[in-house]
């Protein structure tokens, strides 16, 4: 990340004869190449990007040093990525819609100039400028990576707090949605299944003794009631051809996350190299390509294995049962049959569609049993 901001700038003729002895490296970001990334991203303020950032202002050392911190930013430029693309994901599985960007309370209005203090990336990214408050110039760029690699540690661990945190509240509203009364969407109706005398095993997979199906238990308002059921004769197939673009859009990043980890590690490096057959292209310049390819290759052969063996067809026709249970919203409470080997993703797709659901395995001795202990 950092070098990308050393290259993008007017060069003064020193810089012009130091670029030239550099020009043989691969591993060097080029203009061309930034810009195809800013083209990505429909910016069409490329001078407006690169003149905001004076690299003229930056310590940049003698020139072994700076090649050796160019291995370094390398690095550090996918650590960034992987992270950034953890919060990402952590961001859209909470129903996040769209990233934006909270921009600080004493930003430069004339330069900043948004009325809301969250803006979207294309805009932050239109007016970004160097902030020589956090990264100051006055610091070497070794102590500028230090400082940027110890912030992406930072997040991370706050990353992972939030997520243990949010498991822990998950973990205390299932407690307290134990309590009756509710709304079924959201509450354990668990007592309220067997409470019904009316309720028995053969309404359910376990009075079929099949061991290859499973019972989910769906909360369909009922507003919904008379579509849901035919929504479900498409509905996995709409959730597979949604899950599998979103998996064959992360290969790229994946094959880029995995050469990278391989890089740290000679010895798996060692070992890549040999089972795919690249010792001849070690050190040419053809190398990594090489590599990234092979890579893809036995990423997409593992999706593909694992879509061969997937079905569309998991939910049982005709078997879209109400078991008497309403609340005061008009939500009810229905049974569905499941290819067990598929009920998570089954239950995945019906959130997808906005319904509440879950796996249920009909035991009233064991429910008589659990709540003599309570």
């Amino acid at each position: 990340m950092v070098f990308y901001i050393i290259a993008a700038s007017v060069k003064n003729e020193e810089e012009e004869a130091a670029e030239t002895k550099i020009k043989g490296v691969k591993s060097i970001a080029t203009t061309s190449r930034i810009k195809s990334t800013v083209s990505k991203l429909n910016v069409s303020c490329w001078n407006r990007i690169i003149f905001q950032v004076d690299k003229s202002q930056f310590k940049t050392g003698a020139f072994d040093q700076l090649m050796a911190l160019n291995e370094t930013t390398g690095k550090i430029d996918g650590q960034l990525d992987t992270l950034c693309k953890k919060f990402e994901k952590v961001a859209f599985d909470n129903g996040t819609q769209k990233l934006t960007y909270a921009m600080p309370n004493n930003r430069d209005t004339s330069k900043f100039p948004f009325s809301d203090l969250l803006v979207s990336y294309d805009d932050y990214i239109k007016t970004f400028e160097w902030n020589n408050n956090k990264y100051s110039y006055k610091r070497s760029l070794p102590e500028l990576t230090g400082i940027i690699t110890k912030k992406m540690k930072d997040h991370d661990d706050l990353l992972k707090k939030h997520q243990e945190e949010q498991s822990s509240i998950k973990s205390q509203l299932s407690g307290f949605m134990k309590k009756e009364g509710g709304n079924l969407a959201i509450r354990d109706y668990t007592d309220d299944i067997y409470s019904q005398n009316n309720v028995t095993k053969d309404w359910f997979v376990e009075g079929m003794g099949s061991e290859m199906f499973t019972n989910l238990l769906v909360v369909v308002h009922k507003l919904k009631e008379a579509t849901f059921p035919a929504e479900t004769t498409q509905m996995m197939k709409e959730y597979y051809d949604a899950q599998d673009a979103t998996e064959d859009k992360r290969v790229p990043d994946q094959v880029k996350q995995k050469l990278a980890e391989l890089k740290e590690k000679q010895e798996e490096l060692d070992k890549f190299v040999a089972a795919a057959g690249l010792i001849d292209c070690v050190g040419k310049d053809d190398f990594e390509e090489k590599a990234k390819e092979y890579i893809e290759k036995g990423i997409k052969a593992e999706l593909a294995k694992k879509r061969k063996h997937r079905l569309t067809e998991i939910i049982a026709p005709d078997a879209f049962k109400p078991l008497g249970l309403e609340d005061k919203e008009g939500n009810k409470v229905f049974r569905m049959v499941v290819l067990k080997s598929q009920a998570e993703d089954a239950i995945k797709a019906c959130r997808r569609k906005g319904v509440s659901a879950r796996a249920f395995s009909f035991d009233r001795e064991q429910w008589l049993a659990d709540n003599s202990q309570r």
